[in-house]
């Protein structure tokens, strides 16, 4: 049965190489979305740019904290593409802001049960030292609130940011328990790439369906082009409310 076309979601850009350029090689195109893939041979690939994102929480931080003070940094998984990107974006961030220094850093394994395991951790070491967390995901996020309300201290004076603005961190962000958080389109990467598979198969007469393309206004490039980008959606106390549903 001959495959016409295929679409990859990224878990570890390095791993997924050799798979995808099988693909290539076999005269299977192959769209990418949710994490960049290392290899140029993948046809298109739609993707929220994560070292970006690392650097506007970074920044947002900094903005937050007047430039100066101890953070901490909650990691993904070593070595995931993510917590790699995501990392690079926070160092980036950190170096045009020397007045931030970074006391710790740990995975969490994007899990609220463990970023709260290890912020508790940071709290007992770093007894009234720690100003600021930044966090690769909204999971770990929402458990280091926790880790600082059991430690009797507000989360308003230990601002928490985190990524992908999920349900949970939306309401933690109306609730003024999580300082901000950077949405996360899945939604446009996945439709994205469909439109961008179905190009491929149909030809140059292929109208994309999804609305993301005039709503997050990413040019359509007559679905032809190498890479596109998601961009991200800050989220604040000042707009939350419209995003809260």
């Amino acid at each position: 049965m001959e495959t016409p076309g295929q679409l990859s979601v990224e878990i570890n850009s390095e791993a997924s190489s050799a798979p995808i350029e099988k693909a290539i090689d076999a005269g299977i195109p192959v769209i990418g979305s949710a994490l960049e893939s290392s290899s140029d041979k993948i046809t298109s690939q739609i993707i929220v740019d994560d070292p970006l994102g690392g650097k506007m929480i970074g920044d947002f931080l900094a903005e937050r904290l007047k430039g100066k003070g101890n953070i901490v940094v909650l990691e993904g998984p070593i070595g995931q593409s993510a917590q790699i990107s995501r990392r690079k974006g926070i160092d980036a961030s950190l170096a045009a802001h020397p007045g931030l220094k970074l006391i710790a850093s740990k995975s969490g394994n994007w899990s609220r049960a463990e970023g709260q395991a290890v912020m508790e951790n940071w709290l007992s070491a770093y007894s009234g030292q720690i100003n600021g967390v930044l966090s690769e995901n909204d999971e770990m996020a929402l458990g280091a609130i926790e880790a600082i309300k059991s430690a009797g201290l507000n989360p308003a004076d230990v601002p928490v940011i985190g990524i992908d603005g999920i349900p949970d961190g939306k309401r933690a962000i109306a609730d003024g328990e999580m300082y901000m958080s950077l949405y996360k389109y899945a939604k446009a990467e996945g439709q994205g790439a469909l439109d961008i598979a179905l190009r491929q198969l149909v030809g140059e007469s292929y109208e994309p369906q999804s609305e993301i393309w005039k709503t997050l206004n990413i040019d359509w490039a007559g679905g032809t082009s190498k890479h596109y980008t998601v961009p991200w959606l800050t989220l604040n106390k000042e707009n939350i409310a419209k995003y809260l549903n």
